[in-house]
């Protein structure tokens, strides 16, 4: 999945103030999963799912040893990942959503086709952790063909 424009986003983040989360565009979610990143302070969010059910389309997260903290995402991860990302960032604090759109920013210059998970990478490697929040599997489902719109179909 690319973002088309990462200006886009950036016009979220700063549009939507009040409204700390950016979402993957073909992933729905089917509960309020808001509730599952509220209890967290201000930081950088990203949620997962464990599930053994994959793809080589998914986008496999990566932990750090405690398995609270993203190491890494990507389609090319090894065979030792934790999870597969939901899309779903939750940004919390000024500061955090500025350094993300400053992120954005800077990988954007000369090219507006970027991997997002490698948005998620870049800011890990500035230093800023990306905090790894737990989410039910069955309450997202990314949709990439028409039986993954079916898939969704049955699910709402």
């Amino acid at each position: 999945m690319t973002i088309r424009s990462s200006w886009t986003v950036i016009l979220n983040l700063r549009i939507e103030a009040q409204l700390p989360r950016t979402v993957n565009g073909d992933t729905v979610y089917f509960e309020e999963i808001d509730n599952c990143f509220t209890q967290y302070g201000h930081g950088v969010h990203l949620g997962y799912s464990q599930t053994d059910n994959t793809s080589e389309d998914e986008m496999k997260v990566v932990s750090n040893a405690s398995q609270d903290k993203l190491s890494k995402v990507g389609k090319d991860v090894s065979s030792d990942w934790d999870g597969v990302s939901s899309g779903l960032v939750y940004i919390s604090g000024a500061r955090y959503r500025e350094m993300f759109v400053d992120t954005i920013t800077q990988a954007a210059t000369g090219d507006l086709f970027i991997p997002w998970h490698n948005l998620l990478n870049a800011i890990q490697s500035t230093g800023v952790d990306v905090n790894l929040r737990e989410i039910p599997y069955e309450s997202w489902c990314e949709i990439d063909t028409s039986n993954d719109l079916e898939t969704a179909n049955g699910l709402i």
